[in-house]
């Protein structure tokens, strides 16, 4: 139960941070595109990265890793993914075509084959972390 009510303030608050970016790209006269990849890509990417870095110098390398990979898993599949899916599903004549994506195909293809690259990479290197990966 309260992983539905933390689902469901995690989506009116995340919809509440949308609509005043939105607000403030149409004040400042830029597209809500790029507003969503500096001011809230940016928003809510600092609070993971505060948490990785306090567990991190704690010694937990491994717990700072899995929150960022988790984070970013999280974002595609259910923050990009699943209002997509509910607007298909909910409008019985919607199809992919009839949304517009501005460029974010390409955008999560990129971050798909950037964390390929890095899981090839560590892979590689027997699974192990250096400090010249995260720089």
């Amino acid at each position: 139960m309260s992983i539905a009510v933390s689902v469901f303030w995690l989506a009116m608050l995340s919809y509440m941070m949308i609509l005043c970016c939105d607000n403030i790209g149409i004040w400042i006269g830029t597209s809500p595109l790029i507003m969503g990849l500096t001011l809230s890509a940016i928003g809510t990417s600092f609070p993971n990265m505060y948490a990785s870095m306090l567990v991190a110098r704690q010694g937990q390398g491994n717990m700072a890793i899995s929150n960022a990979m988790g984070s970013n898993v999280f974002n595609i599949c259910i923050a990009l993914g699943l209002p997509w899916f509910a607007y298909i599903a909910i409008d019985d004549g919607a199809v992919y075509s009839d949304m517009q994506d501005d460029g974010i195909i390409f955008m999560i293809l990129l971050l798909i084959v950037v964390l390929a690259i890095y899981y090839i990479v560590i892979w590689l290197q027997g699974w192990r972390i250096y400090n010249w990966y995260v720089l």
